[in-house]
């Protein structure tokens, strides 16, 4: 596989991760008020940043890196909320 093959294939898996992420985000809204959904939507707008930046220089920018990251723990924390409050109330 060439580099330009390789680049071609790191952009659409980041285009659709991001596009995902934001129909998630927006399906989203109605069960889990806002947190989550914001948490997904920064998730997909990083990842469509990376997208455009891998086409360009082939690698992901800092931007891109910090939303998803972002979006990650943002989302692993209302995880763990959700957690902590199922097993108070049982």
């Amino acid at each position: 596989m060439t580099d330009i093959d390789d680049r071609t294939r790191r952009v659409r898996s980041h285009q659709f991760a991001g596009a995902a992420a934001l129909v998630l985000a927006v399906g989203s809204v109605f069960v889990f008020l806002w947190v989550a959904p914001l948490s997904m939507a920064l998730i997909g707008v990083g990842n469509l940043l990376a997208a455009r930046g891998v086409k360009d220089t082939g690698t992901v920018p800092l931007p891109a890196k910090v939303l998803m990251i972002v979006g990650v723990l943002g989302f692993l924390g209302f995880v763990i909320a959700l957690v902590v409050r199922a097993a108070g109330a049982s």
